[in-house]
């Protein structure tokens, strides 16, 4: 009988949620839908606003008064310093392209230079401003030319807002003449959009731009110039090692699954094998409706076959392996002997650094294996590598924005902050704190920071419902002034559609106030959450403008930013008084209502400095 009325129920409910509304308040003007004239400004607006630039061809709406500037072509004989520049290079990365087309632009006028012209017109500028100016920069001073990254208007529209992060972008949004493939439009969108930007950027949102972003740039160009140093015998070494470690967990999935030729590199047959023949558990499916065997699906059927985990550690391996140590002996550069990566500016909306050419920044540190690929970047004679962490700097920005006491005094009397939050979810003495319990607060410190719910927490620790909520409920009464920070943000946001950091740094959140559940309940974690990791990456952008000329003066190099960390090649003699400084200079990079700890290591390869 119970199962008869939830059956019933289920259907009601179906019923209901499937009913067509007759009777939504929805004002009826017929006389309105007569209207055909195109709303041509109110349109345009609206496709800028969702970067719809192929629309907005299509209906001939990118045509804006200020995109009709046109701009007389000269001859390079007349050509005039002080411009903008637009500039052409044969592949993306400034360390290996070259340069094909260079043009500037200025009061209505464009010049394309000659090969022969455009060494001298670049050494004559000191300081260039265009559109991604630093990779320019990066190639003039790869070519021996003492040019530095200037003003450069994508940097000022990421500023405004960071969804816009590319030329493409910007000139659609601000009503520049489009971001052409040659020079000379290149120098004429420059120059447009530099008039534009430069106007709308004001108050902290100017100072972000002038005393972070701009001068940033010319550190990242030196870092990249730098590069890294690579022991390319040794990832030759580990390659090998990992594709007999491949093939010997290869022959053990077939040995179990009775089948010489299957395939680990095939989704449907390590489901066939998994679900079908051994039975295990479905768990999660695709959106293709086909059954996952994603790392996040498999994780939690370890325990149920010793398969689960030969196949996990087989994908590991060979991530590792065709990702990072069969790519990166190629990626030397052979005029260097030493691997350059690109860094980005414009492309996390928090504002934090990317890495590119190779991508630095994701090479794994959670696992054992992974952490094995950081002994291949190696120190050039004579120097040491020196990493700097900042330690759990989240959560202390946390404590800083929310004023939260019992947070702020943790961090000051220098006591472990998971421990202290376990004993205060527990009801226990700090004395009395369990490693099982310092784990389910540490789970839950940084969960708090990402919008970490109920349902996600009980999956992570395979732990009821009821209890994980309990949890939850039990940190936000311990920190009361945590919960009054994310719904004073959350009320921010919704009234202004935007959240910011300490320093001005914005995020537009377009679904904060959305009718979407999902897209509205995961708005507001953005919103709450931007804050704190965009002020940690201000904090560290800060710590490396500071840091910067130090090290230069003492024959140290800064090498990569990782987050939190960062890479510096040290002389050997100089090392152990450079660690203090880097401390020094990084704890005191901004001030918090709780102190900043750097944690510094040394040594001859990145593991062992970190």
């Amino acid at each position: 009988a119970e199962k008869v009325r939830a059956s019933e129920a289920e259907v009601r409910f179906s019923r209901e949620l499937s009913r067509i509304l007759t009777d939504a308040e929805i004002e009826v003007k017929p006389e309105a839908w007569a209207q055909r004239a195109l709303l041509r400004e109110e349109l345009r607006e609206l496709l800028l606003e969702l970067e719809f630039g192929s629309i907005l061809r299509e209906l001939g709406l990118d045509d804006a008064p200020a995109s009709e500037t046109t701009y007389r072509r000269v001859p390079s004989s007349e050509l005039f310093y002080g411009g903008a520049y637009g500039y052409v290079l044969s592949e993306a990365s400034p360390m290996r392209a070259e340069l094909l087309e260079l043009a500037t632009a200025a009061r209505g006028q464009v010049a394309v230079l000659g090969e022969a012209e455009r060494r001298g017109a670049l050494e004559a500028e000191g300081s260039v401003r265009a559109c991604d100016a630093k990779a320019l920069a990066v190639f003039a001073r790869r070519e021996g030319l003492a040019l530095t990254p200037g003003d450069d208007p994508v940097l000022m529209a990421y500023v405004l807002d960071p969804n816009v992060a590319s030329p493409e972008a910007a000139a659609r949004r601000y009503g520049a003449p489009d971001w052409g493939p040659d020079a000379a439009s290149r120098a004429v969108t420059t120059a447009e959009l530099l008039e534009r930007l430069s106007a709308q950027l004001g108050g902290k949102q100017r100072a972000l731009y002038e005393d972070i972003e701009k001068p940033l740039q010319h550190v990242l160009a030196s870092m990249e110039l730098c590069g890294m140093r690579v022991d390319v015998g040794l990832l030759g070494a580990q390659s090998a090692r990992f594709a007999e470690q491949l093939e010997g967990l290869e022959a053990r999935v077939r040995e179990i699954a009775g089948d010489a030729s299957l395939n680990l590199n095939s989704r449907d047959q390590v489901a066939d094998l998994l679900f079908d023949r051994l039975g295990l558990g479905v768990g999660k499916k695709t959106a293709t409706g086909k059954r996952s065997t994603a790392v996040a699906s498999l994780e939690p059927l370890r325990s149920e076959h010793e398969v689960v985990g030969l196949i996990l550690d087989y994908r590991e391996l060979a991530k590792l392996k065709s990702t990072y140590l069969d790519p990166l002996p190629a990626l030397v550069n052979p005029r260097t002997g030493r691997v350059h990566t690109t860094f980005n500016q414009t492309v996390a909306a928090t504002g934090r650094l990317s890495s590119i050419n190779p991508n630095l920044q994701n090479i794994p540190v959670r696992t054992e294996l992974g952490r094995e690929i950081r002994r291949a970047f190696i120190a050039d004679e004579g120097y040491t590598l020196l990493a700097a962490d900042y330690s759990q700097i989240e959560l202390r920005i946390l404590a800083h924005v929310s004023g939260e006491a019992a947070l702020i005094e943790t961090f000051r009397q220098n006591e472990d902050i998971h421990r202290r939050t376990a004993a205060r979810l527990n009801a226990v003495p700090l004395e009395a704190v369990t490693p099982a319990q310092r784990r389910v607060a540490k789970i839950i410190n940084f969960g708090v920071l990402y919008g970490m719910s109920a349902h996600r927490l009980a999956n992570e620790l395979a732990i009821p419902f009821e209890q994980a909520d309990a949890y939850i409920k039990s940190y936000f009464e311990g920190y009361p002034k945590v919960k009054a920070y994310i719904e004073d943000t959350l009320a921010f946001c919704r009234q202004r559609g935007y959240v910011e950091t300490m320093l001005g740094r914005r995020r537009v959140i377009p679904d904060i106030n959305s009718r979407e559940r999902n897209a509205r309940e995961y708005a507001e974690r953005t919103a709450y959450n931007m804050p704190i990791q965009g002020a940690n990456a201000d904090i560290v952008k800060l710590a490396m403008l500071r840091l910067f000329p130090l090290l230069e003066a003492r024959g140290a190099r800064l090498l990569l930013q990782v987050h939190d960390e960062l890479v510096i090649e040290a002389p050997e003699a100089e090392a152990e008084r450079l660690a203090e400084t880097v401390k020094r200079e990084m704890s005191s990079a901004f001030e918090l209502s709780v102190p900043i700890e750097v944690e510094v290591g040394l040594g001859k390869n990145w593991l062992e400095a970190k």
